[in-house]
C-alpha cells in the first residue's frame, strides 16, 4: 500500500512540474519585451524611394519598415535637391518615423545694384578755347551734347590764358547748362625807385609818390604794386611839386615796372 501510495505522489509530482515548465514557456520574460526588442520600427517620407542609412549601413529605400534592437540609432537620409535628413531615433517599441526633408532651391543670382541714376551737364563760356575741369578731371573743351555726371555736389573749374579761373560747386540733381563768365586777368604795376634817384634824406621815399590811373589815385595801403584791368590806361605820377604821366596799353596777367626818373635839363 505504502508503495502504490509513493507511486501516485510520484506521478502527481512530475504533472505539476511539466505543467509550469508549460507555463513558463507561454509566459513573457519580466527581462525581455520592450528592454530587449527587436521592434518593428516604419519609416515613411514625403519623397519616395529615399535611401536611408542606419548607423552608418544602407538599408532601404522610404516607404518600408524593419527590426530594430532598443536603443539609439542614428538615423540618415537622402533625396536629390532636398537637405540631408539626419536625426537619431530612440527605439525602446514599435514605432513610426516620418522623414521629412526640405527643400533646397537652387540659389538664385543675386542681381547686381542698379546704377544710380545719371545728369547730363552742359557747360559753355563767353571766350572759345577754354579749359573744363569737373571734380579735377579735365573734359575735352566746350561739349554741346554736356557730360553725364552722378547725382551730389560737382566742382566746374574753366580755365584760359590771360583770364581769371572761374569756378563754382554745383548740386547735380537734374540736367544743367551752365555759362562760365570769364574776366581777363588783371595787370601787376609796381613802382621802383632807382637809388640814383631816391632822396637820401627823407623815410620811405616810395610813400612819398602818388599813382594816378585815369585819373584815380590809387590808395595807398596797397603799396607800390598793385593790379589794374588790362587795357589803354593813363597812368601819372606826381611827388611834391613834380609830375609825370603815360598812356599805356596794359595786358591781361603781365606785370610792369613803372621807374620814375628826374633827369635835368640845363639849357643856357
Amino acid at each position: 500500500m505504502k508503495s502504490i501510495f509513493s507511486a501516485f505522489c510520484l506521478l502527481v509530482g512530475l504533472g505539476t512540474a511539466q505543467l509550469f515548465a508549460q507555463a513558463g514557456a507561454l509566459a513573457p520574460s519580466p527581462y525581455g519585451g520592450a528592454s530587449g526588442g527587436p521592434f518593428v520600427v516604419h519609416f515613411t517620407s514625403n519623397v519616395n524611394s529615399a535611401p536611408v542609412y542606419i548607423d552608418g549601413n544602407y538599408v532601404n529605400t522610404t516607404d518600408f519598415s524593419m527590426r530594430l534592437s532598443a536603443g539609439s540609432h542614428l538615423v540618415r537620409a537622402t533625396a536629390p535637391g532636398y537637405a540631408d535628413w539626419i536625426n537619431s531615433i530612440y527605439v525602446n517599441g514599435n514605432m513610426t518615423v516620418p522623414i521629412i526633408f526640405q527643400s533646397v532651391g537652387a540659389q538664385q543670382p543675386i542681381a547686381p545694384p542698379a546704377p544710380p541714376p545719371m545728369f547730363r551737364l552742359r557747360i559753355g563760356a563767353n571766350v572759345n578755347g577754354v579749359q573744363i575741369f569737373i571734380d579735377g578731371r579735365p573734359v575735352e573743351g566746350e561739349s554741346p551734347d554736356g557730360v553725364m555726371l552722378s547725382p551730389g555736389r560737382h566742382r566746374i573749374r574753366v580755365f584760359k590764358n590771360g583770364y581769371q579761373e572761374w569756378q563754382r560747386d554745383v548740386d547735380v540733381d537734374r540736367d544743367w547748362s551752365l555759362r562760365a563768365d570769364l574776366r581777363p586777368e588783371h595787370a601787376t604795376l609796381e613802382i621802383v625807385l632807382s637809388d640814383a634817384n631816391r632822396n637820401p634824406y627823407v623815410g620811405d621815399a616810395n610813400r612819398r609818390i602818388e599813382c594816378f590811373v585815369d585819373g584815380q589815385i590809387v590808395p595807398r595801403h596797397e603799396g607800390n604794386r598793385f593790379q589794374i584791368a588790362p587795357g589803354l590806361h593813363t597812368i601819372r605820377i606826381v611827388s611834391g611839386g613834380l609830375s609825370v604821366e603815360r598812356r599805356w596799353e596794359l595786358r591781361p596777367g603781365r606785370s610792369y615796372r613803372i621807374e620814375p626818373v628826374l633827369n635835368l635839363n640845363i639849357r643856357e
